[in-house]
């Protein structure tokens, strides 16, 4: 339909009320899928929604990733009254709907969990799933999107009682469209909150000799500061590692050898490759490659080392 100056396009999109036996009941939230940016699905990642989704959960860039937040309790909803404006002869009209505003508890991950999340708050996107495996997200031209957050707050915890656990809580505010009017759904044929989140590995750094180029770092999972080498120490290799100096050349990831006394790796840098002066950083290699080296659900964080000259 071609536009035409001064004319309102005035079209009628009321829907009948008639349903059958079949309809949209939500139940429960039980999880949500938060991304840091918006995320719209094609109908062929739909059609392979479980496949979709893992691979969100493991993608390479963290501005990609999703992020799952499972076993949601105690939910609370805060959501605005409808906004009315009442006229000085009494009459009244209605404003706007009043914002989603919904909290709720987790337990499981605890201030491990608490600490993460709270590095998303802000804007963000989500999908929110219930008890019956239903998906919640919003129509955007006909396919299903991640509805868009005014803001997303993981908030501080609240210490336990004798008669209360400790309070973890995430907070979730969005405009009243993307759950009614505009609210898009798919009804998976999984679990949702099968699907787990990554582990942080941090990399301590116990010695390093830049004469020799040999860093001996201890390998641990950042929440509960477990060592992973007895999990892993097959698998970590040289090409488990990349490292560059602070102008982004890079620094040949000469050995990785596991020290089982200490339970820790020497990971040795070609010492023709290091800078006169200045920092190398030595880094895990993408989520992916971890995966091919059979490192599945984590991400190996990055450590520095100083190169001092004579």
């Amino acid at each position: 339909m071609a536009n035409k100056l001064g004319q309102l396009s005035c079209l009628e999109n009321t829907k009948n009320v008639g349903f059958g036996g079949c309809f949209l009941d939500w139940k429960q939230i039980r999880g949500a899928l938060l991304y840091d940016k918006p995320r719209t699905f094609s109908a062929a990642e739909i059609a392979a929604l479980e496949t979709t989704l893992l691979a969100d959960a493991s993608a390479d860039a963290k501005s990609a990733r999703m992020f799952p937040i499972h076993k949601f309790v105690a939910p609370t909803d805060n959501s605005e009254d409808v906004i009315l404006e009442t006229f000085d002869y009494g009459a009244k009209a209605i404003v706007r709907d009043g914002d989603i505003d919904w909290t709720f508890q987790y337990v499981d991950g605890g201030g491990c969990l608490s600490k993460a999340l709270r590095t998303h708050n802000g804007k963000r996107w989500v999908l929110f799933y219930d008890s019956e495996f239903k998906i919640m997200g919003y129509d955007l031209r006909g396919q299903l999107s991640a509805i868009p957050l005014q803001f997303f707050y993981a908030s501080p915890f609240k210490l336990a009682t004798g008669s209360t656990t400790a309070k973890y809580m995430v907070r979730f505010v969005f405009e009243s469209k993307y759950a009614n009017e505009e609210s898009q759904f798919i009804k998976s044929s999984f679990d949702p909150s099968e699907i787990a989140g990554l582990q942080d590995i941090d990399i301590i750094l116990n010695t390093w000799d830049q004469d020799t180029g040999v860093a001996n770092v201890t390998l641990q999972i950042a929440c509960g500061a477990e060592n992973i080498y007895d999990l892993f120490s097959g698998q970590i290799v040289a090409a488990t590692f990349t490292a560059y100096d602070a102008d982004g050349n890079v620094v040949d990831v000469e050995s990785v050898v596991g020290v089982p006394g200490s339970e820790a790796f020497d990971i040795t840098l070609a010492t023709a490759d290091l800078p006169d002066d200045g920092i190398v950083t030595i880094e895990g290699v993408a989520v992916s490659v971890l995966v091919g080296q059979e490192i599945e659900g984590y991400e190996i964080g990055k450590v520095e080392v100083t190169v001092v000259g004579s």
